[in-house]
């Protein structure tokens, strides 16, 4: 039905005037620190590839859509030196909004929409400004291209973005934003997150943007006052742990499933992160050197400094294989 809906339904975007900004009653923790993806002014390493905008635009059909999605998000607002950059993403921003028309190629497609505003925030929480009327626009769009046919990690960051426009935002159209959000992320947390605190697509390197994700929600929830369910609590902990048990001696996420470096945050900085909310993950509970994740179906061993990964489970949700390429 979502597939169908998807395809069949197909909303004008909404140009009109956005609502107001709330105030920051609550402090605003400096947010978990990508990787730095910007190298010039309008110069993009992303996947491993540099390509200029100037030769290859917001939307070529020449470049591999994935490095065309990662060029929409904007992740480099949220690097971890990104104030040197400031000038060049206010500039690139500026940009994007005259260059990507609205509702309009893969730039406005829900995933990219949903990473890119919540980015887009985050840079005005960190003290820079931003044209309302354009990221109001992006949440009225998103809110009625959510993507139910595909579930898994797509929905949240859908329902994620949902909840930081409706915080960032005031008024009732943002009040339905964030509930809407919240309800999203209330029926698909219990399953997306195991027992054993993993993330339920079995990756680590979206085992670890999933903990972002709710690291960031606690973070502007708390940042303009507004209610969050406490079971988030109860995962957040467990969450840390499991990326503890699924990285190497090194600190790097483990190859298992869709997995690279450089992506998602590393396990210290979402330690960081994390303990400047107030969170602290459990020890590891190794007994005799052996940690079996049984709901997620891995294993770690240890052993006189010798440590071994082991996948003894699943692909992943039966009807969500997506992330399962390495898995072979």
């Amino acid at each position: 039905f979502g597939r169908l809906w998807f395809r069949l339904h197909r909303p004008r975007p909404v140009l009109g005037p956005p609502p107001g900004t709330r105030g920051r009653p609550g402090g605003w923790v400096r947010p978990a620190g990508h990787a730095t993806t910007l190298v010039g002014p309008d110069k993009f390493r992303l996947l491993n590839e540099v390509r200029s905008l100037a030769d290859v635009g917001w939307d070529s059909p020449d470049v591999p859509k994935l490095w065309r999605y990662n060029m929409h998000y904007f992740d480099d607002l949220t690097a971890a030196d990104a104030t040197r950059r400031t000038a060049w993403h206010r500039a690139l921003i500026d940009r994007w909004i005259a260059e990507n028309p609205a509702g309009r190629g893969t730039g406005w497609e829900p995933y990219p929409t949903s990473l890119r505003i919540v980015n887009w925030i985050k840079w005005t929480l960190a003290g820079n400004s931003l044209t309302e009327r354009q990221g109001a626009s992006q949440v009225r769009w998103l809110a009625r291209r959510l993507e139910f046919h595909l579930l898994g990690n797509h929905l949240f960051a859908n329902a994620k973005a949902l909840v930081f426009a409706g915080s960032y935002f005031e008024g009732e159209e943002a009040d339905g934003w964030r509930r809407r959000g919240l309800e999203i992320l209330a029926r698909e947390l219990p399953e997306q997150v195991l027992p054993d605190g993993a993330q339920f697509e079995l990756s680590p390197m979206y085992h670890a943007l999933a903990l972002e994700d709710l690291l960031d929600v606690v973070n502007v929830s708390r940042a303009t006052a507004t209610d969050l369910h406490p079971s988030w609590d109860e995962k957040i902990p467990a969450m840390l742990t499991w990326l503890a048990a699924m990285v190497h001696p090194d600190g790097e996420i483990s190859f298992f499933n869709d997995a690279a470096q450089g992506i998602a945050p590393p396990l210290t900085e979402l330690r960081r992160y994390a303990r400047e909310l107030g969170y602290h993950p459990q020890p590891l509970p190794l007994d005799s050197g052996c940690l079996a994740l049984k709901h997620s179906g891995y294993v770690r061993l240890e052993s006189q400094g010798a440590v071994a990964l082991l996948d003894v489970g699943r692909i992943g949700p039966d009807y969500l294989p997506g992330h399962a390429h390495a898995d072979t």
